[in-house]
């Protein structure tokens, strides 16, 4: 996960290594999605074509951060998402 910040602009680009569908993890794509979306009273919001995110926390442990929110996906389905910066 990277985020680059504007004034209030947010652009959150995601990597994916892991996604589990409630049938196991799977391995995705190399291919980054970069998401739009602007920062608000501490949490991110972005979207995309892929889905909308809501990073509504942040933390750091060890040498890495992360960020917990949800994803609401194009069928309207809203899921757990939890992303990590090495």
């Amino acid at each position: 996960m990277e985020i680059q910040a504007g004034d209030r602009a947010a652009a959150v680009t995601l990597n994916w290594h892991l996604i589990d569908f409630g049938e196991g993890y799977q391995s995705d794509t190399d291919t980054p999605l970069t998401m739009n979306g602007a920062f608000d009273s501490g949490s991110v919001s972005a979207y995309s074509t892929s889905g909308n995110i809501e990073l509504a926390a942040f933390y750091h442990s060890g040498d890495k951060q992360y960020g917990i929110g949800t994803m609401e996906l194009p069928s309207g389905e809203t899921v757990y998402i939890g992303l990590v910066r090495p």
